[in-house]
C-alpha cells in the first residue's frame, strides 16, 4: 500500500505542476481529494453502513462478513448482539 501512496503522490504533483518539497496535504486539498489511508477506511465504514442500515443493496456473500455473536455461540453472553468479523476463506472466495 506504501508504493500506491507514493505513486499517488507523485501523480498529483505532476498533474498539478508543485516541486517535490510542496507538502501533500496542500496536494490533496487543491483537487479535494482524500488521501489512499482515508479512502480505504470511507470505502470500509460505507461497507459497514450499508451493512447495517442497507443491507437488501449489498451482495448476498457480503452479508456473510458479519455475524453476532449469537451466532456463535450457544450460551448467553453480555455480548450476544455484538457484531464479528468473520475471517475471509478461499471457500468464500470461490464462491463467488
Amino acid at each position: 500500500m506504501n508504493r500506491l501512496i507514493v505513486l499517488n503522490n507523485k501523480i498529483l504533483r505532476i498533474l498539478q505542476n508543485q516541486s517535490i518539497h510542496t507538502h501533500v496535504c496542500e496536494l490533496y486539498v487543491n483537487y479535494n481529494a482524500l488521501t489512499i489511508p482515508a479512502l480505504h477506511k470511507l470505502k470500509i465504514l460505507t461497507l459497514v453502513h450499508n451493512f447495517f442500515h442497507h443491507r437488501q443493496k449489498l451482495p448476498t456473500i457480503v452479508t456473510s462478513y458479519f455475524n453476532t455473536n449469537q451466532t456463535l455461540y450457544n450460551y448467553n453472553t453480555r455480548g450476544k448482539t455484538t457484531y464479528m468479523l468473520t475471517a475471509a476463506t478461499p471457500q468464500l472466495a470461490k464462491s463467488l
